[in-house]
């Protein structure tokens, strides 16, 4: 996700490495305990292997993303000050297409949402936001969407929504990506599992990217038609 041109010297790969660490390994810990403990480790290890002088405080906050440029590069972002200006901006963008969300951003929300956005730019990225209601996880989910122009699709349940609503629902989202070429975030909460098997159909999707018998035969063939000139092209 970097360019190889923006890796300006060994401190500057150090840092992008530290980065991926801790968002691959470090972000799935959910207790405070073993991501300090983790912290440590890999901080202890790299200072040395490596030649850094980094306090631990700095090398947890390293963080790196593509929305503090124009040309949409992923690199070294600076400290909440610098950016709070720029993530005003991409809220008041939000606001004026979307219904307006009033954001305050501190460091902590500053990091949650460039997690959101790193993931959302890779293909088929995925996440389980963990917080309180009311926290402001899917406030920071819509706004991570927006900064990736990706649009965002929930679904409304009803006194009457049960597993044919639900895959209704699941192909409408999948023509929009798959049909369609539209880059869409599906947003769904914990509140809208009506039924068990909604979290099968999710995990399904998660691991193969596709709900089996979704579609019935005559769907598929409609749907292989429309992309079969464009499937030609693509050799």
């Amino acid at each position: 996700m970097c360019p190889y041109d923006e890796i300006e010297n060994k401190d500057y790969c150090t840092k992008l490495f530290a980065c991926e660490i801790f968002r691959v390994f470090r972000d799935r810990l959910v207790d405070e305990d073993d991501r300090s403990k983790f912290s440590d480790m890999c901080h202890r290890i790299m200072e040395s292997h490596l030649t850094m002088d980094w306090a631990l405080e700095e090398f947890e906050n390293v963080i790196f993303g593509d929305y503090d440029n124009q040309r949409r590069y992923y690199v070294l972002l600076g400290g909440t000050p610098d950016l709070i200006p720029r993530l005003e901006e991409l809220l008041m963008l939000y606001n004026t297409e979307n219904s307006p969300m009033n954001l305050v951003f501190f460091e902590d929300c500053i990091q949650h949402l460039t997690r959101v956005a790193r993931t959302l730019r890779q293909e088929r990225g995925n996440m389980l936001l963990v917080g309180y209601g009311g926290s402001g996880r899917r406030s920071m989910a819509r706004l991570g969407a927006a900064i990736n122009d990706v649009g965002t699709y929930s679904i409304e349940i009803t006194k009457s929504y049960r597993e044919k609503e639900f895959h209704d629902d699941i192909k409408s989202l999948l023509i929009r990506c798959g049909l369609n070429e539209e880059k869409v975030q599906f947003l769904f909460s914990d509140t809208q599992i009506v039924r068990e098997s909604f979290l099968e159909d999710i995990n399904n999707l998660l691991n193969s990217g596709e709900i089996p018998n979704l579609f019935p035969q005559d769907e598929k063939t409609t749907i292989c038609e429309e992309i079969e000139q464009r499937a030609r092209e693509a050799n």
